[in-house]
C-alpha cells in the first residue's frame, strides 16, 4: 500500500509540475490552449522525439527505454496518443518522428537515461548532421539548442554536461534549474 500511495503521489508530483509549467509558458490567460503550447513547445521531430522520451521516463519508473525497439512500442501505445498527437506526431507514421527536418538524417538518441520525480534535465535527441553547421539537441525538460561546436555536441551527447546551466535561454519553455525550480 505505502508504494501505491508513493507511486500515486509521484505522479500528482509530476502532473502538478507539468500544469504549472504550462501556466508559466502560456502566460495564465493569455489565451493559449494546452494543446497550443504543447504544439510550440514540440514544433520539429527533435523535440518531439525529446519530449516523448520524458513522457517515456514518467510512465516507466523514470528510466528512459532501452533501445529503439522498446521506444517505439510505447510510442504505439493507444494510451499516449493523445499526448502523442498534440506534440504534432503524425499517427500513420509514428517512425517518421525519428527523422530530422533539417538534415533528412536519424535522430540520434541517448538510451536508457534515468530521470526522477522532479523531472530530467538530459540531452536525449541529437540531429546527425544539422545545417549550416549547426546541430540541434533536445532536452528532456523541453528546450533545445543549436550547436556549432564539435567539443560541445561531444560532451552532450557523452554525458558529460551540466544539464541545468545548457538551457537555451529563448527557448519556448522556461529554464529550469537542476532542483526543478523556474530560473529567470
Amino acid at each position: 500500500m505505502v508504494g501505491f500511495m508513493e507511486k500515486t503521489m509521484s505522479i500528482r508530483g509530476v502532473l502538478a509540475a507539468a500544469m504549472v509549467a504550462i501556466l508559466v509558458v502560456s502566460g495564465c490567460g493569455s489565451g493559449n490552449t494546452v494543446e497550443q503550447v504543447v504544439g510550440k513547445i514540440n514544433s520539429n521531430n527533435v523535440m518531439r522525439v525529446a519530449s516523448s522520451y520524458a513522457l517515456f521516463q514518467q510512465k516507466n519508473n523514470y528510466k528512459g527505454p532501452k533501445n529503439k525497439a522498446a521506444f517505439v512500442k510505447f510510442l504505439n501505445d493507444p494510451d499516449i496518443s493523445n499526448n502523442l498527437d498534440m506534440m504534432g506526431f503524425d499517427m500513420g507514421d509514428i517512425e517518421s518522428v525519428f527523422i530530422s527536418e533539417r538534415d533528412n538524417e536519424e535522430i540520434k538518441i541517448r538510451w536508457g537515461i534515468k530521470g526522477s520525480q522532479r523531472g530530467c534535465y538530459e540531452p536525449v535527441a541529437f540531429e546527425t548532421t544539422g545545417i549550416d553547421g549547426s546541430r540541434r539537441i533536445g532536452f528532456c525538460n523541453g528546450v533545445f539548442e543549436d550547436v556549432e561546436d564539435e567539443g560541445t555536441y561531444d560532451e552532450y551527447f557523452s554525458g558529460k554536461h551540466k544539464p541545468e546551466e545548457n538551457a537555451r535561454k529563448d527557448s519556448s519553455a522556461p529554464k529550469i534549474d537542476k532542483n526543478g525550480n523556474q530560473v529567470n
